[in-house]
């Protein structure tokens, strides 16, 4: 295996690859030439790769090579983080069921918090007047005064709120719930990961 300029001297980014030639019906190449973008004719540019009598594992190191290359030469940008590796400010989760579409929305801190809940109906229209109470607490780490009991306020057309007390960050369970008008009580519950 003969491999000749693995890596152009100055940084080009290539837009095309020619092969010239193929040995009998295996699948090791016999030339390979990689033209940079802006060349003519095919020609490779001064301080291109060229790469002769080439193997299909000396082309795939030349492939990992490039791949290598910085991002900024790729014209590749990184994927967009959340600043600090931050959890978002808020959590919103939603289920639902045969009859009711549950929306619960929190801020994602300890503390007191408000949390909301929109209720909608399976034609999508805003349950109204509903009494709807639940509980707030630690699955996973029983504490003094939980579950905290919760009562919901209709504030507007189905949307209902109540302030709840996350005691510190880590894994809570809200519940809700409330009589339809059938005399059916109708219930449902959402497990949130607290930011720290």
């Amino acid at each position: 295996m003969t491999c000749s300029r693995l890596l152009p001297r100055n940084a080009y980014i290539f837009a095309s690859a020619s092969i010239e030639g193929v040995r009998g019906k295996s699948s090791a190449l016999r030339r390979l030439r990689l033209t940079p973008a802006g060349s003519k004719g095919g020609a490779p540019a001064a301080g291109g790769i060229k790469i002769k009598r080439c193997t299909v594992p000396c082309l795939i190191f030349t492939v990992i090579c490039l791949l290598s290359l910085p991002a900024t030469l790729l014209r590749v940008g990184p994927a967009t983080a959340a600043a600090g590796g931050q959890k978002a400010p808020h959590i919103t989760a939603e289920k639902i069921t045969p009859e009711y579409t549950w929306t619960l929305r929190t801020a994602n801190k300890p503390g007191v918090v408000q949390v909301g809940l929109t209720l909608r109906d399976a034609r999508g229209a805003s349950v109204q007047g509903r009494t709807i109470k639940g509980g707030v607490w630690m699955p996973d780490m029983p504490m003094q005064g939980y579950p905290m009991e919760l009562a919901f306020q209709e504030a507007d057309a189905g949307q209902y709120f109540a302030l709840v007390q996350y005691g510190h960050g880590g894994f809570w369970r809200i519940t809700a719930e409330f009589t339809d008008d059938g005399g059916q009580r109708r219930r449902q519950s959402f497990d949130l990961d607290i930011a720290e």
